[in-house]
């Protein structure tokens, strides 16, 4: 898979400066950096050595095209480095991105695929679907993460009486070279229909099925597998207002060292929104009953197009093991003429992968101000918590400071220094801080 990817980036290069002239609707991007950090024990190669000094280069090609009817995406993405711990080592950080989406008379089709690998050490704080939401993802370790994810999605019957929605996907992550034991490869894999009837032109019927597999290859040899099955309305009452809901029978098969035990449930789901001319309103409601979870979420929320920018907020209230927990999300986005400003907050309940609740809390802030014409002024921070529910159960905290700032010497030519500090913590351990400072030269074509 590296020397494939490999090969792939090198050939972009290759044909770039042949394939752009000859494209319409689209083109490709190619974006450089050249950058020398140095700090206490960086991430220097991709087998987990540390350094005091790395020197990187990093490429980014990618292609866009688009029609009236479809649009494709590719990206490809590597980092190649040399450090004083290892001499210079071949591709380590890399990823490739592929999108595709055909839009037809009556029907829809998407198709998405990601990869990446990168270090474990200081990595990004939980991607931002959550996808993963084990504390140790917050830990400093050693080794390489290799993270794979597909969907696809069909809609057949748009605007039609009669409409088919399928959907599929899936996420694998490899881990090599690790310390923390508890850090397992793992699987997911999910597959969605949706038989909507049109009984009148404002209600709709639906019959709705699914199911998942998870395998995670940690001491329990864990395996979960789940099926549900139902019934669903949606009611447009008026040109702004949507109300819906789906009652579900659920089935959960567990295996762990080898002994299976099954789960029986019912999941509804009711849901509202009302879109006006200065927002988007919404309001849902989610009850699980399955044994031993008896939980339900209320959740309220609001989206307001302004104009440089949007603010979008929810709150709500999710049952746990013990107490009900508040949970909401925020985010507020600003792009005025000289600066840009992103401010988000999240918390959530989340049941993990050993069926214990868990309460997930983000928050991020990134400014940029040009300070004058060619001087531009960056300043980050993101902070993250996961707090264990069950007995016994450790809270892990992880944060991180960043500034940048950058001289732009021409249109595609930038110089920029910098300086970055990371710091995990987990209750009963000893905190790790890792700290950088580094420049770098940036060019994008």
């Amino acid at each position: 898979m590296r020397h494939a990817a490999t090969s792939c980036l090198i050939l972009t290069m290759l044909v770039l400066p042949l394939s752009a002239q000859d494209q319409d609707g689209g083109g490709f991007s190619l974006n450089s950096e050249t950058r020398l950090t140095s700090g206490e024990d960086l991430p220097a190669d991709p087998n987990g050595e540390t350094g005091a000094i790395v020197l990187t280069q990093s490429l980014d090609a990618g292609y866009t095209t688009a029609t009236r009817t479809q649009s494709l995406t590719f990206g490809l993405a590597g980092t190649f480095g040399c450090s004083d711990a290892s001499g210079c080592y071949g591709l380590s950080g890399q990823s490739t991105d592929l999108a595709y989406t055909r839009d037809g008379s009556r029907s829809r089709v998407g198709l998405s695929a990601n990869y990446q690998s990168s270090a474990v050490y200081f990595g990004d704080i939980l991607p931002e679907d959550g996808g993963i939401i084990d504390p140790d993802a917050l830990t400093a370790d050693t080794g390489t993460l290799s993270r794979g994810n597909y969907s696809a999605d069909l809609v057949l019957g748009i605007d039609r009486p009669l409409g088919l929605t399928l959907a599929t996907g899936g996420q694998i992550l490899r881990y090599e070279d690790v310390e923390i034991d508890t850090l397992s490869d793992k699987e997911t894999y999910t597959l969605d229909a949706d038989l909507r009837l049109a009984v009148s032109p404002a209600l709709a019927a639906h019959l709705v099925a699914g199911g998942s597999f998870y395998r995670a290859d940690d001491a329990e040899e864990t395996e979960r597998e789940s099926t549900n099955f139902g019934f669903g309305l949606t009611a447009h009452l008026d040109a702004t207002t949507t109300l819906g809901g789906d009652v579900r029978a659920t089935r959960i098969e567990i295996t762990e060292s080898g002994t299976s035990r099954t789960t029986d449930g019912v999941t509804t789901h009711l849901n509202a929104t009302r879109e006006t001319a200065t927002a988007d309103y919404s309001a849902d409601l989610i009850w699980v009953s399955d044994d031993p979870f008896q939980r339900s979420t209320l959740r309220f929320g609001r989206v307001a197009e302004r104009p440089r920018g949007v603010l979008s907020f929810a709150l709500g209230v999710s049952e746990t093991a013990t107490d009900p927990a508040l949970i909401g999300q925020i985010e507020w986005q600003e792009d005025l003429s000289r600066s840009q400003l992103r401010i988000t907050a999240s918390r959530s309940v989340r049941v993990s992968d050993d069926e214990t609740d868990r309460v997930l809390t983000r928050a991020s802030l990134r400014h940029s101000q040009e300070l004058d014409r060619p001087l531009t002024l960056t300043l980050s921070t993101e902070l993250a918590q996961v707090e264990d529910l069950s007995a016994g159960g450790d809270t892990t905290y992880r944060a991180n400071v960043g500034i940048d700032l950058a001289y732009d010497f021409t249109r595609d030519w930038v110089a920029a220094v910098g300086a970055g500090v990371d710091r995990s913590d987990r209750d009963g351990s000893d905190a790790d801080t890792a700290a950088n400072v580094y420049i770098a030269l940036r060019r994008g074509f």
